[in-house]
């Protein structure tokens, strides 16, 4: 079974073949640069995972991926995509109250000597529904967030079917389940199937 973590950084999981383009030298993980084409024949993946990627990605990028992968999936194979979900943020923004996510509650307890007027990504302490928006859209080389509306019509346009979200680790695909190493409540999580 041939099963691809795409976007993987350093980690990868036994049996799957991860694929960063910036990953340190592993040989469990290809470095490739996933915005040309995929090393892989037409239909002769099983399944594909990726986490916290397709938003390093422009607009353009992104669906060249999501046919890419459309490409090289086996038929009744699946695609899992999960990344931030920008309405949950959005939501959460206007509200202006539970913006803080556990996973950011953490990341401000690693911070010290916090001056917000002069800080710079990574050393400081969010404080503002305003830095969580920023954030999202311009840290670690993000350049397009998705929300679920837009992903599914990405990945309908793209061919795929039975477009489900999916609830952190869970998932109907056996090899999929425990895959997300982000678990906080704050991902879109979407599965798409090759018809």
């Amino acid at each position: 079974m041939l099963k691809l973590n795409i976007g993987c950084a350093n980690w990868v999981e036994e049996g799957w073949i991860g694929i960063d383009r910036n990953a340190p030298t592993n040989p469990n993980i290809l470095k490739l640069d996933v915005r040309d084409r995929l090393p892989y024949k037409e239909n002769s993946v099983d399944l594909i995972f990726c986490e916290d990627f397709i938003e390093h990605l422009t607009r353009t990028e992104g669906l060249a991926f999501l046919k890419e992968c459309f490409r090289v999936l086996k038929p009744t194979s699946t695609l899992r995509v999960s990344t931030p979900d920008l309405k949950l943020q959005a939501t959460r923004y206007l509200r202006g109250t539970d913006f803080l996510t556990p996973s950011l509650l953490d990341f401000n307890q690693q911070q010290t000597d916090y001056d917000w007027a002069t800080a710079v990504p990574g050393t400081y302490q969010i404080t503002f529904p305003c830095e969580q928006m920023n954030i999202l859209f311009s840290w670690w080389g993000h350049c397009w967030v998705y929300d679920e509306e837009y992903l599914t019509q990405g990945l309908l346009h793209t061919g795929f079917v039975s477009i489900h979200r999916c609830v952190v680790s869970k998932s109907n695909i056996p090899e999929l389940c425990g895959m997300d190493r982000r678990i906080q409540e704050d991902q879109l999580i979407i599965e798409g199937t090759k018809p």
